[in-house]
């Protein structure tokens, strides 16, 4: 009856391989599910001599599933707390809060994926869906070290109940491209500056922060004074080449901007 056994192994086989295809078809949006791949291989009947070339096989084996640790499609996401790892490695996990800082921690309750669906428990400690801590390095409330266990619990990243010290924007650099055929507001129009009409070129803006941390946007107004033609000319002893006016000029703008004498960079604080 051995021949019926053979047969019945690989059709138990291939039912496998079609569980492991449905699996993957329902997982098809898990965030974090890696396709499975069932496995299976020859199986040989034991002979007293291995080189019988009547030998007969029977059947095939059930090895495993197998499971590609390729890298996924990375999709956006409104929460805040969604992660993703680009590459290799996984996110780590605690399943069982130890009951104090004495007790050692239980290798068991650790876990990893690659599943970064978070959110806030009602702690303030950030899990997943399953209610598992999320681990990882930190900074200190002073933002001048990295540690894994910053609030004495194996490294639970925890959402502080208020802000950090804030640091204030000390310096800020900004690179403008300029058109200079763009309409000059020249003494001759006589026209005010005002951030709320159109009287100005260009506009950028930046976002700095104050000392509490809060952030602000910070507009840079842009307006030709102005009218003039910019040369550049190719010194013929090779030196190589002069402008006219140069970058050193200074255009004369005490009349080309209104009464209040503002400066040619006007800066507007939107808070």
């Amino acid at each position: 009856m051995s021949n019926y056994n053979v047969a019945y192994s690989g059709l138990d086989n291939v039912s496998k391989a079609i569980d492991a295809v449905s699996n993957n078809i329902a997982n098809a949006s898990t965030v974090g599910y890696k396709a499975g791949q069932w496995v299976f291989a020859d199986q040989f009947m034991k002979a007293t001599s291995t080189t019988d070339a009547a030998r007969t096989g029977m059947g095939t084996q059930n090895l495993s599933v197998r499971r590609p640790m390729i890298q996924g499609a990375i999709a956006n996401s409104t929460n805040p707390l969604d992660l993703a790892i680009s590459g290799n490695g996984m996110f780590r996990l605690l399943q069982d809060l130890p009951r104090n800082n004495e007790d050692k921690l239980d290798p068991s309750s650790l876990f990893y994926t690659r599943n970064g669906q978070f959110s806030v428990s009602k702690d303030g400690y950030i899990v997943n869906e399953n209610g598992m801590y999320l681990t990882g390095y930190q900074p200190d409330r002073y933002g001048k070290a990295i540690t894994d266990d910053i609030y004495g619990n194996w490294g639970l990243l925890k959402v502080p109940e208020a802000n950090y010290f804030g640091n204030k924007t000390g310096s800020s650099v900004i690179s403008a491209l300029l058109d200079s055929t763009s309409t000059a507001f020249t003494s001759t129009t006589s026209t005010p500056f005002d951030p709320s009409q159109n009287t100005f070129n260009n506009k950028t803006s930046q976002t700095i922060f104050d000392n509490d941390g809060n952030a602000h946007t910070l507009d840079v107004y842009y307006r030709r004074i102005a009218d003039s033609t910019f040369t550049i000319k190719s010194e013929s002893d090779g030196t190589g080449y002069t402008y006219a006016p140069s970058k050193s000029s200074t255009p004369s703008s005490a009349a080309d901007i209104d009464k209040k004498n503002q400066p040619e960079c006007q800066l507007c604080l939107a808070r």
